[in-house]
């Protein structure tokens, strides 16, 4: 996958899981979904991480991204 210049996070996100979609995607911002989508970067990803995080979090948010079950309820 080439990356050019000014290529935004949703865009390469879109690309990898068109040419591979085996592939866990996760993306991260500290904007809000509102202010993203006005902005042109479309909805949020189905795993989408705000900023700031802390480790369980971000522990939760791969886990999503890989499709595992949460196993503690």
């Amino acid at each position: 996958i080439a990356l050019g210049p000014g290529l935004r996070g949703t865009e390469l996100a879109r690309e990898v899981k068109e040419r591979l979609p085996h592939f866990a995607v996760l993306l991260m911002s500290g904007y809000s979904a509102e202010l993203l989508a006005t902005q042109g970067a479309g909805a949020p990803a189905p795993q989408w991480l705000r900023k700031p995080f802390g480790r369980t979090e971000l522990a939760q948010a791969i886990a999503r991204a890989l499709g595992v079950r949460d196993r503690s309820g």
